[in-house]
């Protein structure tokens, strides 16, 4: 739902206001008759997911001849809950009643429940200059209840530009180019998608240890966790020709990324198998084409294709501490040991392959 309040001719108040839910009940049995056992079990698994989201904002926009300007300020808050059950039983007294109540042995239950909020202040403004000159700024700050107490906050600028060729005086405007536009832009980015409680550690209910029941640490909490954000400058060209039916995009980008996040593996001995770190830096390099056409266009037939094909490279640029490579993932080897194949290391692609250089294939004849 929303709302709209004209402050003045040129300034308007605009609120939104929204919820989601989602909610899943999924239920599986196995008659007695189906197993080779002659043991007849069941499963059931509910979840809940439930989200609000308000946004406030004032609009300006002012029209004076040619120029056009426009201005954005407001505030965002959502958040988002969720709550998961997942319980089973074995030995039903009869396989026409499959509710888990009729189960003679009662099998695992479990639960998990997670929150996470988003506050966002933002500011946009904009000129054009007759359809022209294009000049945008942005600028947001947003915090996040994933990351740690002194770690939620991060500002994410940008600017863009445009000129349009076509709207020049000195422009033939009888050229099968109809449309011409060159751009820019850079501005920085960030992520947070994290998972729930992971800077500030996750514990385990239900664990048992000789036989007692108890409380556990599941993930290792890290409090110097931030966000990961990405710095990309961006130039491109737009161009339409024969009334706009072909069109070609061209954009070639740069993006740099600070305080890369990512499940760093430990040794056994810990108790644990990896912990999200912010562990360096990452650069990908790109050039980009689109070709759209419309080919045949008529009241009984229409035909249009589109072509884009594109170049990307990326590489690590650093890691933190002076490190020059991470050992990501391992797996079971050709003996079943466990062996690592997946690397990170200074300037090669991000998730190398990692292993032994064969020689070939020992012949024994």
């Amino acid at each position: 739902v929303y709302g709209e309040y004209n402050i003045l001719p040129d300034l308007k108040f605009r609120t939104t206001f929204g919820l989601n839910y989602a909610g899943v009940l999924d239920t599986f049995f196995e008659p007695s008759d189906a197993m080779r056992n002659g043991v007849s079990s069941g499963v059931a698994f509910s979840s809940d997911v439930n989200g609000w989201i308000n946004e406030n904002t004032l609009v300006y926009t002012k029209a004076l001849g040619k120029h056009l300007l426009t201005g954005l300020v407001g505030y965002s808050q959502q958040k988002r809950r969720s709550f998961a059950m997942n319980e089973s039983g074995s030995q039903y007294a009869t396989n026409n009643i499959y509710t888990l109540n009729a189960a003679s042995i009662a099998g695992s239950v479990s639960s998990s429940a997670s929150a996470n909020g988003l506050s966002s202040a933002f500011a946009r403004v904009g000129y054009s200059f007759a359809d022209k000159y294009l000049l945008e700024g942005t600028v947001r700050r947003d915090g996040s209840s994933r990351f740690g107490a002194n770690k939620k906050y991060a500002m994410f600028p940008a600017i863009s530009a445009a000129w349009r060729i076509t709207n020049e005086g000195f422009w033939n405007k009888s050229s099968f180019i109809n449309d011409l536009k060159l751009r820019g832009s850079l501005g920085r980015t960030g992520n947070q998608d994290i998972g729930d409680y992971v800077a500030q550690g996750q514990y385990n209910t239900g664990t048992r240890y000789v036989g007692q029941s108890g409380i556990s640490l599941g993930v290792l909490p890290n409090q110097n966790l931030t966000w990961e954000t990405t710095d990309q400058y961006n130039i491109g060209m737009d161009v339409s020709i024969l009334n706009s039916r072909i069109a070609l995009n061209v954009d070639a980008y740069v993006k740099k990324t600070s305080n890369l996040l990512l499940n760093v593996p430990l040794p056994g001995t810990t108790g644990f198998s990896s912990v999200l770190q912010n562990v360096g830096a990452t650069e990908n390099r790109g050039l980009e084409f689109n070709l759209d056409t419309r080919n045949i266009e008529n009241q009984k037939f229409s035909w249009s294709t589109n072509f884009n094909i594109s170049f990307n490279r990326n590489k690590v640029v650093a890691l933190n501490s002076g490190a020059t490579e991470i050992i990501l993932s391992k797996g079971a080897g050709l003996t079943g040991s466990l062996v690592s194949y997946s690397v990170l290391r200074v300037g090669e692609a991000i998730g190398s392959f990692y292993g032994w250089q064969s020689n070939g294939v020992y012949q024994y004849t």
